[in-house]
């Protein structure tokens, strides 16, 4: 079963770009966890960061012929099932985001409401 809502870390830098064009797949396509911590934990094993953003989007938002399980990690280590998503996701699907900081404490970003202007 689907969690309401599915999470994507990425590094604060990528948030301009985010913001214009949406999340767009990379090699195999968007990847999410379960909770902000978990795609934070994923991002932050792949890289030294020590800012990291998380956007929310409400699963319900995405089209499930383009969403699977991903398996590419070891659940025993990880604790947390994982997916992608073969399409690009517009800013607008983004029912949140998340300031994963280098404390490891996790805030509401303050920069939400700023959409991009068209």
């Amino acid at each position: 079963m689907l969690p309401k809502s599915l999470f994507h870390a990425t590094r604060i830098e990528n948030m301009t770009n985010i913001t214009l064009e949406g999340l767009k797949p990379m090699s195999e396509g968007v990847f999410f966890s379960d909770s902000v911590q978990n795609a934070a934990k994923f991002l932050m094993l792949k890289m030294p960061i020590s800012e990291i953003i998380v956007f929310e989007i409400a699963t319900k938002d995405l089209d499930k012929k383009f969403l699977e399980e991903s398996f590419d990690h070891s659940f025993e280590f990880f604790q947390c099932r994982a997916w992608v998503y073969a399409k690009p996701i517009p800013y607008s699907k983004v029912r949140d985001i998340y300031d994963f900081n280098k404390k490891n404490t996790t805030v509401k970003a303050s920069f939400i409401d700023s959409k991009p202007k068209k």
